[in-house]
């Protein structure tokens, strides 16, 4: 089943990793989830519990 998640996930604030995208509420930056799975091969549960 396809799930569509909303924007609101995602935010960018010049006071947080120099405005770069990060994950809401966190300073996870997006580059860093989709490099963990595109290089490193991580599942998305891998990533998660790190």
């Amino acid at each position: 089943m396809q799930s569509t998640l909303t924007i609101d996930l995602i935010a960018s604030d010049p006071m947080i990793r120099n405005g770069q995208p990060c994950i809401a509420d966190t300073g996870l930056r997006v580059i860093d989830l989709a490099m963990a799975h595109l290089f490193h091969r991580r599942q998305p549960e891998e990533i998660a519990a790190d």
